[in-house]
């Protein structure tokens, strides 16, 4: 459970820096959001992935 947290405030930042990042370059193919972007893809599939295990 702890690292569902910790997972999900993760997620939380990376979202916020990506829409901010998005919003400063006022593009959605900015390196630097698609890089956020893809790591932040990642912190989900993991979540995800987590879930999934607990039902099964």
């Amino acid at each position: 459970m702890e690292k569902d947290l910790l997972l999900q405030k993760q997620i939380a930042r990376l979202r916020a820096k990506m829409i901010s990042t998005a919003e400063r370059t006022r593009s959605l193919t900015d390196q630097d959001v698609i890089r956020i972007s893809q790591e932040l893809d990642t912190y989900l599939v993991q979540l995800q992935r987590m879930k999934m295990q607990r039902m099964n």
